[in-house]
């Protein structure tokens, strides 16, 4: 049975369950359906079939329609975040090949603006038809950051989605009457995950006003909707934390899920004083092996195990497999450091249009297995438990986001004209921070305002400094140690 099969049984057993809350409007699944369904038969009467659709995500109910209409045609969605610049929207679109994009009317002069080469199909005109798509065929392709410059494209399968949910429905069992907060934007994985763990199971998703600082208003939303299932990054707490809002009980949180970045203990001990009833699991994963694939349980053994105050990541979903290796790719004894790989039916097939990229971190061994190089040093610990230790290369966690600082610097050197960049990233209050380093006399507000053009938001350098001249080590590279040393110590 297909995810949109498990949801349409849904349909026929719960029709009058609200599906989908945002604000003070709400649809049951019933309505859903048929809100879907219109999407779908606009979608196939313009004779759009096993192909791409733009989905852009302006934070509107229907736009949730709008991708599960996008599966019921028999298509797969690509968010096209309103927020992100045209540049980058423009990369997108050529990678993927979209050539339809679906949106509200009301949002048609900001998509003709940030998508000019795009034809929209506007929600209201739509027939309602019901489709079905086949397990193996394309859900989504979500980009993440390149150090290219170009945005990686990652294909996911509804197979591969399947496999993802046969974990979570065991793990986490939901029914009607339970309320998922949803607070991520389309463009980053974990949205679908909170999406199919609620339309899967009958229960309610409630999502937050994405439009405002996010960690406010998904408190806002738990808070006013009395959310029992809730999944944040670590980072929410710093501005919760900084506007005293934890001081506010939220008993009715049952679950909570960390997830996106590394967890250090003392957010744990911070949310428990507010969300006093909820267990707390941390959960893991690149975007390559679908939304997640390591999840701790965090009991009473685990201000034990954390390492540099971070919390376990945990151990593998059922479906996934996974080994810790040195640099030979051999396997390291429990407790060695070594590179994360993982294997199984959840990994992707490889980045889109980039075979070269794909060889470096994705390969199949003897026994058929696909096996994904996360590029995380990890250690087992005592209790046999993954510890997150560091990035093997140079890609960081940006409010839940994936960022490679060597994209950061491609940008930065276009603006700025010349090589010498530097890009670093900071610890701050338990939130990561980008800084900027130009070689040279730099007019910040200038460079800043240039990058804003290229890069999203959260890829956005919270300052450059001028540079007079880079140090550089005994290999003749830039000492980064050095310059992180004299600015960010």
């Amino acid at each position: 049975m297909t995810i949109q099969q498990h949801i349409h049984q849904i349909v026929d057993r719960h029709p009058d369950a609200i599906a989908l809350t945002m604000g003070n409007q709400s649809w049951t699944y019933a309505e859903l359906y048929q809100k879907s369904k219109c999407v779908s038969g606009l979608i196939q009467a313009n004779g759009l079939s096993q192909t791409s659709i733009g989905l852009f995500t302006d934070n509107q109910m229907e736009m949730y329609a709008g991708l599960l209409g996008i599966w019921m045609s028999g298509n797969a969605y690509v968010p096209i975040n309103h927020k992100f610049p045209q540049e980058r929207l423009s990369k997108i679109v050529r990678e993927r090949g979209l050539t339809h994009v679906i949106g509200m009317e009301s949002s048609g002069p900001q998509m003709k603006e940030l998508v000019p080469d795009l034809s929209p199909l506007f929600y209201e005109n739509g027939v309602a038809i019901n489709g079905n798509v086949h397990e193996s065929a394309l859900a989504y392709t979500l980009f993440t950051s390149g150090s290219t410059g170009v945005p990686k494209g990652i294909p996911i399968d509804h197979a591969h989605l399947k496999a993802l949910m046969l974990d979570m429905w065991e793990r986490y069992p939901l029914a009607p009457g339970n309320k998922v907060l949803q607070a991520f934007e389309l463009s980053f994985d974990v949205s679908i995950a909170c999406i199919l763990l609620a339309w899967t199971q009958g229960a309610e998703l409630v999502v937050a006003d994405l439009n405002g600082i996010t960690a406010i208003q998904a408190f806002k939303a738990i808070h006013d909707h009395q959310i029992d299932f809730v999944t944040l990054p670590p980072s929410a707490l710093f501005y919760l934390r900084k506007l005293k809002m934890l001081k506010m009980e939220q008993p009715w949180v049952r679950k909570t899920l960390f997830t996106g970045e590394a967890l250090p203990y003392s957010v744990v001990q911070e949310w428990k004083t507010c969300a006093v009833n909820s267990a707390v699991d941390n959960a893991y994963g690149p975007t390559e092996g679908t939304v997640w694939s390591l999840i701790d349980a965090l009991d009473e053994t685990i201000e034990q195990q954390t390492v540099n105050g971070l919390c376990p990541i945990g151990q593998p979903l059922k479906t996934i497999m996974m080994r810790v290796v040195d640099d030979s790719g051999r396997e390291v004894v429990d407790g060695e450091r070594g590179e994360l790989w993982i294997g199984g039916p959840q990994i992707f097939g490889g980045y889109l249009g980039q075979p070269e990229k794909t060889a470096e971190v994705l390969f199949q061994d003897e026994q058929g297995t696909h096996w994904y190089k996360t590029g995380d040093i990890v250690f087992k610990n005592a209790w046999g438990k993954i510890m997150y230790v560091n990035r093997k290369d140079n890609q960081v966690q940006v409010n839940g986001f994936r960022v490679e600082l060597g994209e950061v610097e491609f940008h930065l050197r276009a603006c700025i004209g010349h090589d010498a960049a530097v890009v670093l990233a900071h610890q701050e209050n338990e939130v990561t921070v980008l800084y900027a380093f130009v070689e040279g006399h730099v007019e910040e507000q200038e460079v800043l305002t240039a990058l804003r053009i290229k890069v999203p938001g959260y890829m956005l350098p919270r300052k450059v400094f001028g540079v007079d001249a880079f140090p550089v080590n005994t290999s003749g590279k830039i000492d980064k140690q050095t310059i992180r040393k004299n600015y960010l110590t």
